[in-house]
């Protein structure tokens, strides 16, 4: 059941355990599929797949639904992740908000959290044991909304608290050092030749190297040794990546090959993520040859933003966000309004991650074709008219 008009009244106090098990019986009673309609985001994926955890441990149908399409509702139950309360009537929406409130609105329960994967994996833990693989993975889809690094900030309080546990768990140490993926877990002269965040130019998937200190490399990007520095998460047991920070880069290069639905699927079953790293390091020569040739691509400017075409990849294995935000890292691109655009059988391939959601929402009612986390459109007119 859709509608745009809810009923006015909000109140607070909902006890977000109850309302989260009364729906889950109902629709286990009902024999209902629950449809979960998810943003295109890895931790909204992510945290989907957390929640329909519950849901196959109860027996209860479900399937998953992006901000990409229109989501055909009929009878069925809502669950709603990072998605706006007006879509929606008699539906259960967690959000991330800069605070933590539970409310109903209308006839939806909208349950906001200041770390949205954190206060999931809080509720879901009441009815389900989360395993170390899991929690891990939710922590990687934390990391992917904060890259490329340097320029998104550090995690909030919430976020950090979820770091926190994991290395109290005895699940990943926490390093000061280098903004270099893998500069602690696999060591300096491997990092400098695979990190995508930060991407050292001279140095990525270069042979015989000597060491290069990070003073050097802070030289090279042009940004100030003693800005030079974050957090590196390193894993301390054995999975899927030694780094969370290549595991955040796996969910984004799955988010545009196949979908977010495979984010979402990674919390069901590990080897989704683990297809997604190996994927991931096989597009890596793909990225060393758009660096080599981004001068050359031709660019279009339609609106605000500017679209480089690249011509020369293959959109079913290859991220255009994962290179975006490479060569974010690396202060190849500078101008944020610059964004990489992939052509390909005389079709252009658009990223959803580049775009709002308001727009995702506009282009999903227009129908625009999807193909895994692209729009494939015959102009890039057709996008701007939705941004």
């Amino acid at each position: 059941m859709t509608g745009t008009t809810l009923v006015p009244f909000t109140f607070e106090g909902v006890n977000v355990e109850e309302v989260f098990r009364r729906t889950v019986s109902k629709a286990r009673t009902d024999k209902r599929v629950v449809r979960i309609v998810m943003a295109h985001e890895p931790e909204a994926a992510v945290t989907a797949g957390l929640l329909a955890k519950v849901l196959r441990a109860s027996d209860v149908e479900f399937e998953f639904i992006t901000d990409l399409f229109k989501p055909v509702l009929d009878d069925a139950q809502v669950i709603g992740v990072n998605m706006p309360v007006n879509l929606f009537e008699g539906s259960v929406l967690f959000q991330s908000s800069t605070s933590t409130v539970f409310t109903r609105v209308g006839f939806n329960y909208v349950f906001k959290y200041a770390s949205l994967a954190l206060g999931v994996l809080d509720l879901v833990s009441e009815f389900e044991l989360i395993t170390k693989d899991f929690k891990l993975t939710l922590a990687a889809a934390v990391l992917a909304e904060h890259t490329p690094r340097l320029e998104k900030g550090r995690l909030n309080s919430k976020e950090e608290e979820l770091m926190s546990r994991l290395k109290d768990d005895g699940l990943i140490d926490v390093v000061e050092g280098p903004p270099i993926m893998g500069w602690n877990s696999v060591g300096p002269r491997k990092a400098i030749r695979t990190s995508i965040d930060v991407l050292v130019p001279s140095t990525f998937l270069k042979n015989e190297l000597r060491d290069v200190r990070p003073e050097e490399i802070a030289s090279e990007l042009g940004i100030k040794p003693e800005e030079f520095k974050d957090r590196e998460y390193v894993v301390k047991t054995q999975w899927v990546a030694k780094d969370l920070m290549l595991a955040a880069y796996a969910l984004d290069w799955m988010s545009d090959v196949s979908g977010a639905e495979s984010a979402a699927l990674s919390m069901l079953n590990q080897s989704y993520i683990r297809w997604g790293v190996a994927g991931l390091f096989l597009s890596l020569p793909d990225l060393r040859r758009v660096i080599n040739n981004l001068p050359e691509y031709r660019r279009v400017r339609l609106g605000d933003l500017t679209w480089v075409i690249v011509d020369d990849v293959n959109p079913r294995r290859f991220s255009a966000v994962v290179a975006w935000k490479a060569l974010r890292s690396s202060k190849l691109v500078k101008d944020p309004k610059e964004v990489l655009v992939l052509e390909h059988n005389n079709e252009y391939f658009v990223s959803a991650r580049i775009l709002p959601q308001a727009a995702r929402i506009k282009l999903a009612e227009r129908g625009i074709p999807v193909t895994g986390g692209y729009y494939v459109v015959k102009d890039l007119k057709e996008i701007q008219l939705s941004v």
